[in-house]
């Protein structure tokens, strides 16, 4: 509107002014200004066409949807409106449908692809978030609504460069990205000019100074490349919380990894028990194993240990006051009324038990990167567990490009040095902080952190949250549309290779 007023008071002066050279003048600067505003918003509207066409596709996103309640309604319109959604609520997703809201699979399983890019379609089951913009292949599940509106991870690319990081807001650069405040100090300049000058002479130099000022499309300008940055991440099911997190995420120089789930699958199998003396068979130690891991329930190696004793037929044993000594393993009394424990050697020193028995079956496996856990049980350790964890395909490439970016890398784990050392020699990492805690994850990324730099974490959700939480800049696999996916950056799919994208 400025530029407009400038033209039109470069116009008014030569139409009134006396002077023959002055209205020439007049009418060229006229003819250019014009010309020149008409240039320049056909060159912003070619060059903001792919992003606005990528937040466009963005927004392709279902306008109703459909409540648990009415879908077996088949009397009156079970849709609702997505503009009257609201967070809390549950809607019912279908094979073939495109889910309209950011939310977590709260009853139901399918199979979706999780983002507008996405070519490969993975399992949902319930718990897992699922992104506006996915795509259910099959299946049918009913979703707990965590972000409506703008809030939708896939939508907020549209509001990108609306407040840009810290170290654009600051004078001289805010009255520049601020346009009330571009707008009132080209105005006050004109008025200046115009007083200064006087007249037909005074009005033509107002109309060139608001006609040249150069602060009006430097806000836009500015706004292109976050905006355009955010839509083509949200395309690939990456959502960063605002812009501060995308602006530092690149500032970047320390990265730790989690170990189990990010550098391997996270779905370990037990490949081997094996007893240590006379005292036990193999089924009678899974058995006293499966007795003692029914008190981690939801934990990986849990799971492990209660599919291979459900294969072998094994009845966990009876195991009463089981507790679980976070990061380090399970003790508790057996059946017979003797002391239990499975875990690490660091649990086994702390219940009092030497493990020098077990140190040689228990090295060997480590150098292969599998995991052990010690069985102890009246003192004396009786046998080990190892569970192999497969390496995801996805880590090496996402290794290799921070290393390209010239961003070093940290692999964290509550496992063995031996078995972790393994693992990252095929990554090619050298720094490896192993049999750690949680909360000692934690403090390692918090000592990164206060040794200067951006860290950044790649981990899930909430087995790395001690971690993930002290980093500056966390990426939180298969967490976007969930809460912890706002935490940073989330990322619908399970890829670590997404979290150096």
């Amino acid at each position: 509107m400025l530029g407009l007023a400038g033209v039109a008071l470069l116009g008014l002066g030569g139409l009134f002014a006396a002077d023959e050279a002055m209205r020439v003048q007049a009418a060229w600067g006229t003819v250019l200004g014009a010309g020149a505003l008409l240039t320049r918003d056909w060159l912003q509207r070619w060059a903001s066409a792919p992003i606005e066409a990528a937040v466009a596709r963005l927004r392709r996103a279902p306008a109703d949807y459909l409540r648990p309640e009415d879908s077996s309604h088949s009397t009156v319109d079970p849709f609702v409106p997505v503009a009257s959604a609201r967070a809390g609520e549950r809607i019912v997703v279908r094979a073939g449908e495109v889910v309209p809201l950011d939310g977590i699979v709260d009853r139901g399983r399918c199979r979706a692809l999780l983002h507008p890019a996405a070519r490969v379609d993975v399992p949902r089951a319930p718990g897992d978030p699922l992104l506006a913009g996915a795509r259910l292949v099959d299946g049918e599940v009913r979703i707990l609504v965590t972000r409506v509106g703008e809030e939708r991870g896939l939508l907020r690319p549209a509001r990108f460069g609306e407040h840009p990081p810290e170290a654009l807001r600051r004078l001289p650069w805010r009255i520049a990205l601020e346009p009330l405040w571009a707008d009132v100090l080209v105005v006050a300049v004109a008025l200046v000019a115009f007083g200064a000058q006087g007249g037909v002479r005074g009005a033509m130099v107002a109309g060139a100074v608001l006609l040249a000022a150069p602060l009006l499309g430097l806000r836009r300008a500015v706004r292109a490349p976050w905006m355009g940055a955010a839509a083509v991440s949200a395309e690939h099911g990456i959502v960063f919380r605002d812009e501060e997190t995308m602006e530092r995420a690149g500032r970047v120089r320390v990265v730790a990894f989690a170990r189990r789930g990010v550098v391997t699958e996270g779905r370990p199998l037990v490949s081997e028990v094996s007893a240590l003396d006379d005292s036990g068979t193999g089924a009678e130690l899974l058995a006293l194993a499966a007795g003692l891991e029914l008190a981690a329930e939801d934990d990986p190696i849990a799971r492990a240990i209660a599919t291979r004793a459900r294969a072998l037929g094994v009845v966990p044993a009876t195991v009463r006051r089981a507790r679980v000594v976070a990061g380090r393993g399970i003790a508790g009394i057996g059946p017979d009324g003797e002391a239990v424990a499975l875990g690490n050697r660091h649990l086994l020193i702390a219940e009092g038990v030497g493990g020098a028995l077990a140190d040689e079956a228990a090295a060997e496996a480590e150098g292969r990167g599998e995991t052990v856990l010690l069985l102890a049980r009246a003192g004396r350790v009786r046998g080990l567990l190892t569970l192999h964890d497969e390496p995801h395909p996805g880590a090496r490439p996402a290794v290799q490009r921070l290393f390209d970016q010239g961003v070093d890398v940290v692999l964290l784990s509550g496992d063995h040095r031996s078995t972790v050392a393994a693992q990252a020699a095929r990554l090619g990492v050298v720094h490896v902080e192993a049999e750690l805690t949680p909360e000692e994850r934690g403090e390692v990324v918090e000592r990164l952190a206060g040794s200067g730099g951006t860290v950044g974490a790649v981990g899930r959700s909430p087995e790395h949250d001690p971690m993930l939480l002290r980093a500056e800049i966390p990426a939180v696999l298969g967490a976007a549309g969930a809460p912890a996916g706002d935490r940073g950056i989330g990322l619908a799919g399970d890829d670590p290779r997404e979290a150096a994208w």
